[in-house]
């Protein structure tokens, strides 16, 4: 199934404005063509941009965002992760960002907690 597909459930479903998405693809380095294909069709990197898509679009107060630019190339996980955090400011939106990376992590966290295994 087309992800155009599941893009017009969650807006039929949430009520979501469909002007919104187009402005939002652009900032996610989406092109709308994107739509026409199927989940199989796109590259990970696509596919975790297009879910990041359908989680911002329903205009989230919490976000629990595990490794969300673990897929991507380094430069597109910069971009992408500068974009998550200036959307959850300009939206309120709370993100609890958990990652491998002690780079992206010390780069877009205001606070950090670091888990260590017991030994």
């Amino acid at each position: 199934m087309p992800l155009k597909v599941l893009l017009d459930d969650l807006i039929r479903h949430h009520k979501v404005n469909p002007a919104r998405v187009a402005p939002l693809l652009a900032r996610l380095g989406l092109d709308v063509g994107l739509l026409e294909r199927n989940a199989s069709g796109v590259s990970g990197g696509e596919l975790q941009r297009f879910c990041l898509l359908r989680a911002l679009l329903l205009d989230p107060v919490f976000l629990f965002a595990d490794e969300p630019t673990s897929r991507l190339d380094p430069i597109t996980a910069q971009d992408v992760s500068a974009l998550l955090v200036e959307v959850a400011k300009e939206t309120h939106c709370t993100i609890m960002l958990v990652s491998h990376d002690p780079d992206l992590i010390a780069k877009r966290c205001d606070r950090v907690i670091q888990l260590t295994a017991a030994h």
